[in-house]
């Protein structure tokens, strides 16, 4: 609600399927749904290397933890509702809303330096998360985890992982009918991840010096020319024109490509390395 500041946020999410009425409402299609998505889980874990009989075990515990999850979440009318998902507390709140997570231990894990404040944004879901860490057992929350893990990097994985990945989410949910080919992934991948590398490319093979140059005059001319026109304004008070003239003093002119290029170079890419790359990136 304040726009000066830039404060941490924790949000719920954590479910393998696109929205908490997948599994929650009971029509035939909903149910259908979560059958394919069952053997969609299992599928998976067993090209990570899992038994069928350990992976169908594992998959009880993936969809019991997502459920219960879903349950305490947000629908799509009420997440519009900014003062339904706005709930600012301290660190020590919300520890106290989770007692069972180490909050502090895990933020020093990811990084993230101490913050004075945070938005939890759905505060019920994060009493269900703190009843369901005393309820399930360390060995269900790792299936859940390494499921959410092989879930999050499945685009990064073997050829297999990618297409029966694509194959529930792309072609059976979402419609998409085949799987763009491979150039094409990587290539927007590398526009993803090393956009300003990939634009300098463009811009030395495409776009010289001269031709930004005479971009930026002009640009610089019509500028003059709308502060010619704000001064001898017959309609605008000397107060509005000296806002004008200061409004438009402040515009920046982003032409072609910046004067200063992003620096990859603490990026290290390594040739045979997907994965690693794009956690990297």
């Amino acid at each position: 609600k304040n726009s000066t500041e830039t404060i941490g946020a924790v949000t719920a999410c954590g479910l393998g399927l696109p929205d908490r009425d997948y599994y929650l409402q009971d029509d035939a299609k909903s149910k259908e749904t979560r059958q394919r998505y069952r053997a969609h889980v299992q599928a998976m874990l067993e090209l990570l290397g899992d038994e069928p009989a350990q992976a169908q075990a594992a998959v009880d515990s993936v969809l019991r933890i997502e459920t219960a999850l879903a349950e305490a979440s947000l629908t799509r009318v009420e997440r519009r509702d900014p003062y339904k998902t706005y709930h600012r507390m301290t660190p020590a709140e919300l520890q106290a809303l989770t007692p069972g997570f180490a909050w502090k231990t895990y933020f020093t894990a990811v990084g993230v330096p101490a913050l004075p404040s945070l938005d939890v944004s759905q505060p019920e879901f994060m009493r269900r998360i703190e009843v369901l860490l005393g309820k399930e057992p360390v060995w269900a929350w790792r299936d859940y985890l390494r499921w959410q893990l092989v879930h999050g990097k499945a685009s990064y994985l073997t050829k297999a992982i990618v297409e029966r990945d694509f194959d529930f989410f792309g072609r059976y949910l979402n419609g998409t009918p085949e799987l763009e080919p491979r150039w094409k992934r990587c290539v927007s991948l590398i526009d993803r991840d090393l956009g300003e590398a990939l634009g300098k490319v463009f811009v030395e093979r495409v776009f010289p010096p001269s031709t930004k140059q005479g971009t930026v005059a002009m640009t610089q001319e019509i500028q003059a020319v709308m502060a010619d026109r704000v001064k001898t304004s017959p309609w605008m008070s000397q107060a509005t024109k000296d806002q004008a003239l200061r409004k438009l003093g402040t515009m920046r002119n982003k032409v072609g490509y910046p004067e200063v290029w992003r620096d990859y170079s603490t990026l290290e890419v390594r040739r045979g390395d997907f994965l690693g790359n794009a956690d990297r990136a």
